[in-house]
């Protein structure tokens, strides 16, 4: 379906764009600009509670976009919910309303987050309910080891995590069974994370966690995911959790004019890159590829004399959260990142978006320059290319860099080496009985008992102690063990 169909049309949608227009300060360069038009957003009666109301109203929220109410519907009628809406699209609050009037009711809610940055600021949004009773708590790597044992002793009804943490509180399920007893929503934000290896590895932990709630609480839960950026959000979504989807694609949202604007400087590009964020003189994320880019154009930034701070992982927790919150105040105008800060983080009225050579994706692209404009001001996505063939192709191409259709995202759940990691773990999350053997199960659990990580207790299957320690050092990100090089002559 193209974007004319979809109801979201652009200027000029079917004639080539206009090579060497003229945009003012920026025309030494001659770019190639597209202008996309703004969209009024289509409003919802639907009827929130009065708690929900007041808390929204004091953000600014006195109506639901109409995407947003059908989301929360399906959600209400049992569904397993999937929502694609551009980023500042109101993909939130599709989670939000049902977890809260959830935890109202009792029923617990955990929400996965890719990024620990992304569940802090999810924190914030869910802090304001707890004038209610809601308790809202995070438990990640840098949760300290006695918030941990508060949260296990008494579990809030809103759990933030990851994946990862996720995979070890199963292992562990016992300290956490007042927490699962009343679990009903399992939120996976930014679904399209979990693509490949990592997306193999999630799929078989929510397997485990599925088969946990059914075995052991006997409770069956429900699945929102979100999205701004997936091409089969639906079947995706199908595949990484095993459920049946609801697709609602987030088409009411307003939406301000934005500048698309495509650059081949005669100059390096991370210079270029700088020197147009300059120009433009707005607030400013530039993305880089890599740590080293953005470290030369922080060092490039001095000796130019522009106000350029430099975000990425690595920096020290303390230091990342002053540079999100300088910029977000508005102390820092230019901020160089990596794919950081490319995911829904709120980080304010941002004007500009820079990207200094093609992130590799069509997804990534409208994942980042959905960062800018967010407030309803008008935004501007500037992408400058390098010298390198993909980058050079998009700007001959520039048609497919507007209109190119985000990738899909695929898994393969049964991957032989993911697969029997997971079932290895599941025998320790919750022993396997003799009706839960498939003939698949069967087949693995049969190579863990010749490697004496699984043993057969009376008629059930659970771990060893070799068993148990191999599962805690599953990484979720490698589809096996490591391998050390080493250099004989040295």
């Amino acid at each position: 379906m193209n974007a004319e169909d979809k109801g979201d049309s652009f200027v000029g949608r079917n004639q080539p764009i206009a090579q060497h227009s003229r945009i003012g300060m920026l025309e030494d360069y001659s770019p190639i600009e597209e202008i996309e038009p703004a969209r009024k957003a289509q409003y919802s009666n639907y009827p929130l509670s009065p708690m929900i109301k007041g808390i929204f109203a004091g953000r600014g929220i006195t109506h639901l976009y109409r995407h947003q109410a059908d989301g929360i519907e399906y959600v209400k009628n049992g569904k397993n919910v999937v929502v694609v809406a551009p980023t500042a699209g109101g993909k939130s609050e599709v989670f939000l309303v049902p977890a809260v009037e959830g935890a109202l009711k009792g029923e617990n809610t955990l929400l996965l987050y890719p990024t620990k940055a992304l569940a802090r600021d999810q924190h914030l949004r869910f802090s304001e309910f707890a004038l209610y009773g809601i308790r809202t708590e995070t438990y990640d790597g840098d949760t300290p080891q006695g918030k941990r044992e508060k949260i296990r002793a008494r579990p809030p009804q809103i759990l933030i995590s990851n994946m990862d943490m996720l995979h070890f509180i199963l292992l562990n399920n016992r300290l956490f069974s007042k927490f699962f007893e009343k679990l009903k929503y399992v939120v996976l934000d930014e679904v399209h994370i979990y693509s490949g290896i990592f997306g193999a590895h999630a799929s078989n932990v929510l397997w485990r966690l599925k088969r946990l709630m059914k075995r052991k609480f006997n409770r069956k839960i429900q699945f929102i995911c979100t999205s701004a950026t997936v091409g089969n959000a639906k079947e995706f979504s199908q595949r990484i959790c095993g459920e049946e989807f609801v697709l609602v694609e987030g088409t009411s949202s307003p939406r301000a004019e934005f500048h698309h604007i495509i650059i081949s400087p005669p100059e390096s590009y991370s210079v270029a890159a700088l020197r147009i964020a300059d120009e433009i003189g707005r607030k400013a994320l530039i993305f880089g590829n890599s740590h080293s880019l953005v470290e030369r154009m922080g060092q490039m930034a001095k000796r130019m004399n522009i106000p350029l701070a430099v975000y990425r992982s690595g920096l020290r927790q303390d230091a990342r959260r002053q540079i999100e919150t300088d910029f977000k105040a508005g102390k820092v105008k230019y901020l160089a990142t990596t794919s950081a800060l490319e995911l829904g983080i709120d980080i304010g009225d941002t004007d500009v978006v820079v990207l200094a050579g093609f992130p590799g994706t069509v997804t990534r692209v409208r994942q980042r320059i959905g960062r800018c404009g967010r407030k309803g001001q008008k935004g501007y996505g500037v992408f400058i290319a390098k010298e390198s063939p993909l980058d050079q192709y998009y700007v001959e191409n520039p048609n497919e860099y507007l209109y190119g259709e985000p990738e899909n995202c695929y898994i393969n759940p049964k991957n032989e080496n993911i697969r029997k990691l997971h079932i290895l773990s599941a025998a320790k999350d919750q022993m396997f009985s003799p009706e839960e053997l498939t003939k698949e199960l069967s087949k693995h659990i049969e190579l863990l008992e010749e490697e004496e990580l699984i043993k057969k207790w009376g008629n059930f299957y659970s771990t060893t102690k070799e068993g148990a320690k191999r599962a805690r050092l599953i990484n979720l990100r490698s589809a096996g063990g490591s391998v050390k090089i080493y250099n004989t002559e040295s």
